[in-house]
C-alpha cells in the first residue's frame, strides 16, 4: 500500500505545480485587472464628485462633518467595485461550471467544479484599497476648500 501511495503522489506532483502555478496567475491577472480597473473608478469618482460639488457644499452647510463626507464617498466606490467584481465573478463561475459540466458530460469523466476562494479574497482585498485610492484625493481637494469656495468650484 506504501509503495502504491509513493507512486500516485509522484504521478500527481507535476499536476499539483501545475495548479499551484496557474492560481498564482490567476491572482496576478486579477490584481493587474483590479488595477486597471483602478483607473477608471478614479476618473469616474472624480467626475462624480466635481459635478456634486454644489450638493457636497449643502452638506457641509448643513453640518455635516468632514469625516462623514470622507466615508460618504469612499463607501460608494467601495460598493461600486465589490458588486461589479461580485457580479463578475459570479457570471464568470456560472460560465465555467456550465463548460465543465459539458466538458464531463462529452468525456464521461468526473471534474470536479471548485470555487476560488483565494480569487475572492484578493478581490475583497484589493477593492478595498483601489476605492480608498480613487475617492480619497478627489473627496479631499474639494473637502480643502472653505465652504463658500466649495460652490464655486464648479
Amino acid at each position: 500500500v506504501s509503495i502504491q501511495r509513493q507512486a500516485t503522489n509522484s504521478l500527481a506532483a507535476p499536476f499539483q505545480v501545475a495548479s499551484s502555478a496557474m492560481a498564482y496567475f490567476f491572482n496576478f491577472t486579477t490584481v493587474v485587472a483590479m488595477f486597471i480597473s483602478f483607473f477608471s473608478l478614479m476618473s469616474s469618482m472624480f467626475t462624480n464628485i466635481y459635478e456634486q460639488t454644489k450638493e457636497i457644499g449643502i452638506l457641509r452647510a448643513l453640518g455635516i462633518s468632514k469625516g462623514w463626507m470622507y466615508r460618504i464617498y469612499i463607501y460608494e466606490a467601495f460598493i461600486l467595485v465589490m458588486t461589479s467584481s461580485l457580479m463578475g465573478m459570479a457570471i464568470g463561475f456560472i460560465t465555467g461550471t456550465t463548460m465543465t459540466l459539458q466538458q464531463a458530460l462529452f468525456t464521461q469523466l468526473p471534474i470536479a467544479v471548485d470555487f476560488p476562494w483565494l480569487i475572492l479574497v484578493v478581490v475583497f482585498v484589493s477593492s478595498a484599497l483601489f476605492s480608498f485610492l480613487a475617492s480619497f484625493s478627489p473627496i479631499r481637494y474639494v473637502l480643502n476648500h472653505r465652504i463658500v469656495q466649495i460652490f464655486r468650484l464648479t
